[in-house]
């Protein structure tokens, strides 16, 4: 079995075959690439933040009102994310779909 490279075209492919209708985005350095790639793109929308907690909230907009949203954020920012979004967006018992693609980010001093 041959492996495939994993690259923006391919990413983009996933991400419109699975009707993603938008990218909640923190930009980043590491993922730099894939922005302009995906910026490019007249099927997906971003939607670039300030900070990761505002990520979940507006991807949980998106979804409640009918759009197909991911969420693309560094791994140092998902911790944030996820305990403001369980402030913002606690819905009692609706259960939000979360899809977040994450970079990794690490240095090492």
């Amino acid at each position: 079995m041959e492996q495939s490279k994993l690259t923006t075209d391919l990413m983009i492919k996933e991400l419109e075959s699975n009707d993603v209708t938008h990218v909640v985005w923190l930009p980043d350095t590491e993922t730099s690439f894939l922005y302009q790639s995906i910026s490019k793109n007249n099927q997906i929308k971003i939607i670039p933040i300030c900070r990761e907690g505002e990520s979940i909230p507006l991807a949980a907009g998106l979804w409640i009102g009918g759009k197909k949203p991911v969420v693309m954020i560094q791994n140092t920012g998902l911790f944030e994310s996820k305990t403001s979004s369980l402030n913002e967006t606690s819905l009692n018992s609706t259960v939000l779909p979360d899809i977040i693609l994450h970079s990794f980010f690490l240095k090492i001093v």
